[in-house]
């Protein structure tokens, strides 16, 4: 799931029509439609990204606030902010890069990884 997906899923479940979202966030209906169909990333700043997740009722540093936020950074093609804070999760990001490529991590990088999840 994107982003807009996200949101668009959020913002029907409370029957919010695209027009009303958008008006209440303050952003032209056609871009934020353009947003949500997932054509442009979500670039705004930290004051929309409340408004909006008040408005889909998503609680700060609940499970849907961290999707929001990690959904809002892949979106712009960019690591969440708060993986570059984590300095144990930043070193292990390699062996996650070079998996997701089909390249076998060693048995070391494989324990590292295992480790880093099973303490969280």
């Amino acid at each position: 799931m994107n982003f807009g997906a996200f949101v668009r899923e959020k913002r029907l479940l409370l029957d919010l029509s695209l027009r009303k979202f958008s008006e209440l966030i303050g952003m032209d209906a056609s871009h934020w439609s353009k947003i949500e169909r997932d054509i442009l990333p979500f670039t705004e700043d930290h004051r929309r990204f409340s408004k909006i997740a008040n408005l889909l009722e998503i609680k700060e540093n609940g499970n849907d606030w961290f999707t929001l936020l990690d959904l809002a950074s892949i979106s712009r093609k960019e690591i969440p902010e708060h993986v570059y804070n984590d300095a144990e999760v930043l070193r292990a990001l390699p062996i996650f890069f070079r998996t997701a490529n089909k390249v076998k991590p060693t048995e070391e990088e494989l324990n590292q990884i295992i480790k880093l999840l099973t303490k969280r």
